[in-house]
Formats: C-alpha cells, structure tokens, sequence
C-alpha cells in the first residue's frame, strides 16, 4: 500500500483511489459504524467487526495497491507481480491471495511460481489478540513462513513482510473508515482480534501529543 507508517493518516479531504476502494468494501459489508460525532483526543470508537468474506476483499486490495496493480481510479490492471533479485525471480499471484482466521490467528496464504519449482504455496501465519485474550497491535509470527524450503529459504523474508504490511494496512483502513477525531484526522487502530467469523478492530482517536492540528 501507501508508503506512509501505520500511525499516519492521508488527508480525509483527498483520499486516495486505495482508500475509496477500501472503504467502499467496508461500508457494504459493515453498515452503520461511523460515529455520530467526531472522537476526543485519546477516545475510542466502537468495536469494527469485519467479517471473513471482506477481510479477503481487503486483502486482496491491499495486495494490487501495494505492488502497483491498482490505477488511478482503483481499478485492477493485473493479477500477479514478479519479484527480481540478482538472477531470481518470484511471480507472486496476488489476485489469489487467501485468508483464514481463527481465534487469535490470521493465517495469510501467498500462491507463487518459479521455474525450480512452479506452482507452490507459502503461508504465513500471525499471533493476534483473541476476544478471551485482547493484545492490543501486538502481533507475532513464525521465524520462517511454511512452504518449500528453496523458497522460503530465498523469499521467506519479503514475503513475510508482505503479508505483515497487508495486516497492518487493512487494519489501518478499517478504522479510517469508522470516522475522524475533533482535527479532522481519520482514526487510528488501537487493536486487532480474530476470531471464527473475521476481525475485529478497535478505532481511535490520536491523544494529545500525536494531535495533527491544521492552522
């Protein structure tokens, strides 16, 4: 996705062709959530839940955004992305993309190709906070995702990262869209759980130090 850390927020006034894809999603799937009034410094919204059949659209958004498959107007121009390094290469299909939740876990599976191996699968599965065991944004993940070891071994890394930046993303859109703090700001996440249905994330206004305050 965007470039920008997961504690920053693009202007509600321009949002990006992501986010009105993104939002779009959450909107049809999650009627109703926007607060009625726009949050103090430090307030929380309440509880997004986001089911499992939006989460994957998310998902897959946050993928075609994040390498470059999304055009101006937020409309899909391809299906797969091929990773380059040195004489390697990687085609990873992100239109195929697959997410699993149970409670406590989000499990993200990346279809790829390569010519030692061909078609294969990796998965990399993330540690949430749970509805019996809330963990705030603490996450946590295996030291090397599951699949073949030539490509784990040689994309592990990135791919692991890839899906942690789509996890963050996601979460971020899910509370942009619950509303804006008393700045104008769109809220922020404050936690993530999973559980059998999809995710839940919690939104919330930046405290005081973090205000952005426009003049």
């Amino acid at each position: 996705m965007s470039d920008q850390p997961l504690g920053t927020t693009p202007s509600a006034a321009a949002p990006s062709a992501e986010c009105k894809r993104m939002l779009d999603i959450i909107r049809r799937e999650c009627p109703g959530l926007v607060p009625a009034e726009p949050l103090d410094p430090g307030g929380v919204a309440p509880e997004v839940p986001v089911p499992l059949p939006a989460v994957q659209d998310l998902f897959i958004t946050a993928a075609l955004f994040a390498v470059g498959l999304l055009d101006d107007d937020g409309r899909p121009v391809g299906e797969a992305v091929v990773w380059a390094e040195h004489d390697r290469e990687l085609l990873v299909l992100v239109t195929k993309i697959r997410v699993r939740v149970v409670p406590g876990v989000v499990a993200v599976t990346i279809p790829v190709r390569c010519e030692e191996i061909g078609d294969t699968e990796v998965h990399v599965t993330f540690a949430v906070g749970s509805p019996d065991r809330p963990a705030g944004l603490l996450l946590a993940t295996e030291e090397r995702p599951r699949g073949p070891q030539l490509v784990v071994d040689l994309w592990g890394e990135a791919l692991v990262a890839f899906a942690w930046k789509l996890l963050l993303d996601v979460s971020a859109h899910v509370a942009f869209a619950a509303g804006d703090d008393k700045d104008g700001q769109r809220l922020v996440p404050a936690a993530l759980t999973a559980d059998k249905t999809g995710i839940v994330v919690l939104p919330q206004a930046r405290h005081t130090f973090d205000r952005v305050i426009r003049p």
